[in-house]
């Protein structure tokens, strides 16, 4: 097998076999060090060195002692990965005959296809080509037995198990064939059609970013797109404002709306106009459409002043304010909400706050792709790591706040195929502009983090995942028991999420003790899911009449239904809309600015 590249594997029934394993573990754990560091950087893809948070992520230390905690435990059973060492020599052979009756014409049985959300290898060559096909066979193939001796470590604890996995799903989407110019067949294709202008061009925008101190590769045209004139454009004015955020109301869209406004509260990591993007998806401003009165928090791009800051300050002095002021300028004692990712966390907590002090001014809440059990957030295992918390730790009490971009990049990494590699490819291999895409645009708007607040929440929520644990957190003086939640609730979840998998998000349905719940699985990821306009007849979502103890199970019983949720959304918000009333438009005395307001265009060091 050497003559194709495979590397021989020692005989598991000799005495020496153990020591051969750990040879080549050592060997693979050094190689997977060098390569991702190399590769990281080589392909635009800047280490966070330059944030000061020195190697945070791809730490030689945190690698080499993972890799060394799973050799450990390699050595005590090796027979595992000398059954899967079996069955790779074996599929291999397979890939080898199925290649050879490829080159012959005749007709072969598929064997690994790439999955179907992979974007990789839509080239028609990587099927017809028997060299291509070869090459991404063996390529799958081998990230295939990679990631299953990985699933296969007995004994590691989850988050080692998690930071081996990252490690290793990395150093695959890395060394894809589709990241060369040479065994890539599109960029092969593109070099012999211009003569290779599109590897000069790509250097040169390769050059270009490095200078500017581009800290990675462009997603998007980030010149195509400009706050208030062609995004975030729906007419609406800023009515409040404090030192934590703004408070936007737009105008009405219809004659008569619901009596009851809505405040949408957005995740503090990111700008509220994902919300308000293009007027074609634009949430906000079907929400008008739909005969709602609209309100929504842009929170501020926080800096050393707001270090202190603490989750009890977003709660109370950002959503709770916001609510009071919304009752105050609509004259209604109660108001619907809607919290998206760690702003419903916010609601969430609010909520028991509120019910515990015995004020009740949220006639229903709407959670969206809000995580509450982070044991079954796999993918954010590398950030619960502790060396993680403590590089962090120290970098935000220098600084009293964490870097933007930081953020950025630390999502982009969980999926770094579709935004990170794919840029990469189109950009300086392919030689060609990024295309303008609003998502992406809202997506490297970077937004700061206090300090104090941040690592908090990373500590106490992501790593000892304190939501799960009743009266294990405190909001002021008031211990967090979600059982204490009564309000109705509408929670949306997201089946590609990789920020918040819908299975993080569902146990809220079994800790609230709301009379009048319903629970919605959206197709699609973590953004997607949430802006899908009806219009666009894309995707699809489920439903089901029976809470079960368990998320696998409540899908079983759940109904596939085509197109977006929204519609099915509205619907069941009008049952805590409190009948309707004439439009209400933005009274003139309490305009501070023009949406999107000063707060929204702070834009991140």
């Amino acid at each position: 097998m050497e003559k194709f590249g495979i590397p021989s594997f020692p005989d598991m029934k000799k005495p020496s076999s153990n020591a051969a394993w750990k040879k080549i573990w050592k060997e693979m754990a050094e190689e997977s060090q060098k390569k991702m560091t190399e590769s990281m950087e080589k392909f635009g893809v800047s280490s966070l060195n330059n944030m000061g948070i020195e190697n945070a992520v791809f730490n030689p230390e945190v690698m080499s002692k993972t890799f060394a905690e799973a050799l450990e435990k390699i050595e005590k059973n090796p027979e595992k990965i000398e059954r899967l060492r079996v069955n790779y020599l074996k599929d291999f052979q397979k890939l080898l005959q199925s290649s050879m009756d490829q080159l012959q014409g005749k007709l072969t049985k598929i064997f690994l296809e790439p999955e179907s959300n992979d974007k990789r290898f839509q080239d028609s060559e990587w099927k017809d080509n028997p060299f291509f096909s070869l090459l991404q066979k063996t390529y799958l193939l081998n990230t295939k037995f990679l990631k299953e001796a990985v699933a296969s470590i007995d004994e590691l604890d989850p988050i080692t198990r998690s930071k081996l996995m990252f490690y290793t799903s990395h150093l695959c989407d890395a060394l894809s064939p589709t990241n060369f110019p040479l065994t890539n067949p599109a960029v092969l294709q593109e070099t012999l059609s211009s003569s290779g202008k599109n590897l000069v061009r790509g250097f040169q925008k390769y050059l270009e970013d490095a200078a500017s101190g581009q800290w990675h590769t462009r997603m998007t045209d980030m010149k195509a797109f400009k706050l208030g004139e062609t995004i975030a454009t729906t007419p609406g004015k800023v009515v409040f404002q404090n030192d934590l955020f703004q408070l936007i109301q737009y105008e009405p869209l219809t004659k008569r709306v619901a009596k009851r406004p809505l405040l949408v509260v957005p995740p503090w990591i990111n700008k509220y106009y994902i919300f308000d993007l293009k007027p074609e998806n634009s949430f906000v401003r079907w929400a008008l459409e739909s005969g709602l009165t609209v309100f929504i928090i842009s929170w501020v791009n926080p800096d050393e002043r707001h270090a202190d800051k603490t989750i009890t300050d977003y709660a109370l002095d950002g959503v709770k304010t916001a609510i009071d002021q919304v009752c105050e300028i609509s004259g209604e004692k109660k108001i619907n909400t809607l919290g998206y990712c760690n702003g419903g966390t916010l609601l969430s907590l609010l909520m028991v706050y509120l019910k515990e002090k015995k004020i009740s001014p949220i006639a229903s809440t709407t959670l969206l792709v809000t995580p509450f059990d982070f044991s079954k957030a796999d993918s954010m295992g590398i950030y619960r790591c502790e060396h993680q918390q403590r590089k962090l730790e120290e970098h935000v009490q220098k600084k009293g706040y964490l870097d933007g971009k930081y953020m950025v990049q630390a999502f982009n990494l969980l999926r770094a195929n579709d935004l990170i590699w794919s840029s990469y490819v189109n950009n300086y291999l392919m030689g060609r502009e990024p295309f303008p895409f609003d998502m992406l645009y809202w997506n490297c708007d970077a937004v700061r983090m206090p300090a104090k607040l941040h690592m908090a929440y990373l500590r106490e929520v992501v790593v000892e995942n304190r939501l799960m644990k009743p009266s294990s957190m405190m909001i002021e003086n008031v211990p967090v028991d979600f059982s204490k939640i009564t309000t109705p609730l509408f929670v949306m979840g997201a089946e590609e999420d990789h920020i918040a998998p819908w299975r993080s998000v569902y146990p809220i349905t079994q800790m609230a003790k709301s009379p009048s719940k319903k629970f919605i699985l959206s197709a699609s990821g973590h953004v997607a899911s949430v802006i899908n306009h009806p219009s666009r007849n894309k995707y699809h979502y489920w439903t089901a009449d029976k809470f079960t103890a368990d998320a696998d199970d409540w899908l079983k019983g759940a109904q596939q239904h085509k197109g977006s949720w929204w519609d099915e959304w509205r619907q069941w918000l009008d049952a805590y809309g409190d009948g309707t009333v004439l439009a209400r438009t933005v009274q003139k005395d309490r305009i501070l600015e023009e949406a999107p307001g000063s707060y929204a265009r702070i834009v991140a060091d």
